[in-house]
């Protein structure tokens, strides 16, 4: 697909199909579904909204998992009125799906609007390292508006096992993605493109020690995050570091 704002530039990644079509106006809302980034990237490529759930907030049955522990589906709309309905009717429990989570929905259409007391964290060092100014201008406009609304914003510090995830989200991915396969590949290795290939490959290849270490690495994270959410409500960051880039870039800078 290409992007409708621009089709030079980049429409996001595996879910850019949905954005595009949402995008471009063609549909009123559509589904993508998020591993590293295909439900958010694509968003922002698009200008829509995007959502990616607490795991388990929305089934994932009826869709062929790239990584059990990773996936996540959700809402791409062009505006949070319309992401809140959708999520409103896709999230619950489903038998279907054991990691579904049974509890009470929200009202995500209550319209609140007051942010009176919300307090808002930012890490200004992981907002800004790496990021385009035009990014960082976008992200200070958004938290103005929160201000506006009441919002207080706090300092706040990413835990830093973050940088181990990142790095080694190819490895968990690709040994998640080797059991979602089994049996099919490598059996069938013609049959798949190099990018799947080249994950597959990867979680074929990978120690038990190594994607045990990276496991704990990912619980500390999170215990990290929780305790960092008693300090409070929200987290803003930018979604991706530029705007879209071009497909020649990306192709490029990718070597496919």
């Amino acid at each position: 697909p290409r992007n409708p704002y621009e089709i030079k530039h980049w429409p996001g990644v595996s879910s850019s199909g949905s954005g595009v079509s949402v995008a471009a106006g063609m549909v009123f809302a559509a589904l993508g579904s998020d591993t590293g980034g295909s439900i958010r990237f694509p968003s922002a490529s698009c200008g829509l909204v995007g959502i990616k759930p607490t795991y388990g907030r929305v089934s994932r049955y009826g869709a062929f998992p790239l990584s059990e522990t990773l996936d996540h589906l959700g809402p791409m709309t062009r505006t949070v009125e319309d992401a809140a309905r959708i999520l409103g009717v896709i999230a619950g429990r489903d038998v279907n799906d054991a990691t579904s989570l049974d509890s009470p929905i929200p009202n995500y259409m209550s319209n609140e609007v007051d942010l009176r007391g919300t307090r808002i964290g930012i890490d200004q060092n992981y907002c800004m390292d790496g990021v385009r100014p035009e990014v960082v201008a976008g992200l200070d406009e958004a938290i103005g508006q929160l201000i506006a609304l009441g919002a207080e914003i706090v300092e706040v510090n990413m835990p830093s096992e973050y940088h181990a995830l990142v790095e080694g989200w190819g490895i968990t991915c690709g040994v998640d993605c080797v059991k979602a396969h089994a049996g099919i590949y490598p059996e069938q290795a013609h049959l798949y493109g190099p990018s799947l290939s080249r994950l597959l490959d990867l979680g074929l290849g990978v120690e038990q020690a190594r994607y045990e270490e990276l496991e704990h690495t990912r619980s500390a994270f999170r215990h990290a995050l929780d305790r960092l959410y008693s300090e409070m409500d929200l987290m803003i960051s930018p979604c991706m570091t530029t705007l879209p880039p071009t497909i020649a870039d990306m192709e490029s800078d990718t070597g496919f």
